[in-house]
């Protein structure tokens, strides 16, 4: 045992003389013979040990419990709730205020952990906040940056609209067209449509209708709310020929998609097409309008 072995060397001075100690047991050499353990020296250990198996069954367990470190695998139990409370208008009326603190808590420790959901659901929840400050959006660009740097379409669309509208960030044109574009090349509609924006008005990119078309296209194409205005923006191209052939038949097609999809100012130019000039949407002032749509707006086809 280690605490009967000496180590050897010079041992104690006595009387101005030195003398070297003696091993009781050499286990290199098995010189000497092995001295017995000491009873006094057992008994201490034993104690020792029985006294921390007793602390720990009792109040010690819990500081060592408490003070382990908190797991960091993401929870995505903890992310959909957390998500829904910060999200949700108006919020959830279930649950105490004390656990939607554990569950923003728990948001954070998933978002610090690297998780990309929590750190998008953490920055859009910021961003939408009515009462968001510059230290909010801030705080939004941040967790919405490292999200949309682990290739999160939403977080990069979100990126695009801050450093576009100046929020959290420096007015940053080319940016918002950079995360925007990669945002459309993952096939986020609402993306596609904005990248159509941005280079229909040459914000942040040179101007090209061609490719502003061919991302309204994409847009439109998708069941999402943004197909609307992107047929209207495609009857628009057609009808003033930008970048293609003008085409009267194409913008009426896609203005009477746009119209169908609820689009008010594509009916507008629909009529105005078909009557050669502006006019109030009426019964009586709109022909040639397909039997859908006139029972949409007046419940009635005639």
């Amino acid at each position: 045992p280690f605490w009967l072995k000496r180590k050897p060397g010079r041992g104690r001075a006595s009387h101005g003389r030195s003398r070297r100690a003696k091993m009781p047991w050499d286990a290199a050499t098995g010189l000497g013979r092995r001295t017995p353990a000491r009873p006094a020296l057992l008994c201490l250990a034993a104690g020792l040990l029985s006294a921390g198996l007793h602390l720990l069954k009792g109040s010690a367990a819990t500081l060592f419990v408490h003070h382990w470190p908190k797991p960091v695998r993401p929870r995505r139990a903890s992310i959909a709730r957390a998500g829904a409370a910060a999200i949700a208008e108006p919020p959830p009326p279930s649950g105490s205020d004390e656990e939607a603190d554990e569950d923003l808590e728990l948001l954070v420790l998933d978002a610090e952990a690297g998780d990309a959901e929590a750190q998008y659901i953490l920055g859009a929840a910021l961003r939408d906040d009515d009462k968001s400050g510059d230290g909010e959006h801030r705080w939004a660009a941040h967790w919405l940056s490292k999200a949309a740097e682990q290739g999160d379409a939403r977080a990069q669309l979100d990126m695009g609209l801050l450093a576009l509208n100046g929020q959290g960030m420096p007015r940053d044109p080319q940016a918002a067209a950079a995360w925007v574009s990669a945002a459309a090349n993952q096939g986020l509609p609402a993306a596609q449509h904005q990248m159509g924006l941005l280079l229909l008005s040459g914000t942040g990119v040179p101007t090209n209708p061609q490719w502003a078309r061919y991302w309204f296209e994409q847009a439109a194409e998708k069941d999402d709310p943004c197909a609307a205005d992107a047929s209207f923006r495609l009857g628009a191209i057609y009808q003033a020929g930008l970048g293609v052939n003008a085409s009267r038949e194409m913008a009426l097609d896609w203005y009477e998609r746009a119209a169908e999809k609820g689009n008010q100012e594509a009916l507008i130019a629909w009529q105005a097409i078909c009557r050669k000039g502006p006019g109030p949407a009426a019964p009586g002032n709109t022909p040639g309008l397909p039997a859908k749509i006139r029972k949409q707006l007046w419940g009635r086809s005639w």
